[in-house]
């Protein structure tokens, strides 16, 4: 969508000021009566003023582009068939929001596998430890089953984050763009599921010609009209200019 932007380009000063014109002198005797009477019928009223120091601004008139500052495919880290979709395009979502939840029977049965080892594990270390606070056993069939225990969490750790990730969910707030599976889909590990746009924070982008480069700084003001709201004027700054020029158009790309 395009949008228009006015660039201040410089502010120069300049004078106000104003001239006063003396009588010509006339000739003829300064005694003269008809002389005085005649120089005094030629006197003009002046009026005076402080010369003062005044802006005048330029402006530049370019189109740009308005662009998502957090644009992002949302990928899922995890294969599996895409089984339910909460949030689908054209909806908005919060941070963290579950977007959608795949189905890995694989994953799903190494998580139950791990939380069974857990229990066991939990098990057999509270039996053994009871059997060495009364001597019963060795330090090292306790130690064995303490060590055990510490490796079955661990390994359940590693499967419950797996298994988590099959529930996709949004990294940012933002509306919902695009969604690029189907349900029943199989989806691929590392590939997009959805495309997520914030359209809280934007940036304007416009290219410079070159011949105006020297005139626009970073902080330079701007003022953005938007062709889809004619009655709506945003005051900003530009913030980037590229060091690059394209060479299709000989434009230096900028940021607002």
């Amino acid at each position: 969508m395009k949008r228009i932007l006015v660039l201040a380009l410089f502010v120069l000063p300049i004078l106000v000021q104003c001239t006063r014109q003396n009588p010509a002198p006339n000739p003829g005797s300064e005694n003269s009566p008809e002389q005085v009477n005649q120089n005094t019928q030629k006197i003009v009223p002046v009026k005076t003023m402080e010369l003062e120091l005044q802006s005048f601004s330029d402006f530049l008139e370019i189109t740009g582009t308005v662009h998502a500052r957090n644009h992002i495919d949302i990928v899922a880290e995890e294969g599996g068939i895409l089984k339910h979709v909460q949030i689908d395009k054209g909806s908005y979502a919060t941070q963290g929001d579950v977007l959608a939840v795949l189905e890995n029977r694989t994953l799903e049965a190494n998580y139950k596998a791990a939380l069974a080892s857990l229990h066991q594990a939990e098990l057999d270390y509270t039996s053994k430890k009871v059997l060495f606070d009364k001597k019963a056993i060795s330090e090292n069939e306790f130690l064995t089953s303490q060590y055990n225990l510490e490796a079955v969490q661990a390994a359940l750790e590693v499967s419950k984050t797996r298994y988590n990730k099959l529930s996709i969910a949004a990294p940012v707030k933002g509306l919902v763009n695009n969604r690029y599976y189907d349900l029943g889909a199989y989806v691929n590990p590392l590939t997009p599921i959805f495309e997520l746009i914030d359209e809280e924070y934007v940036i304007i982008r416009a290219g410079l010609a070159e011949r105006f480069l020297g005139n626009i700084r970073i902080g330079t003001p701007v003022e953005i009209i938007f062709d889809a709201y004619p009655d709506l004027e945003v005051k900003a700054e530009v913030s980037f200019i590229s060091r690059s020029i394209d060479p299709e158009n000989r434009t230096f790309r900028i940021e607002m």
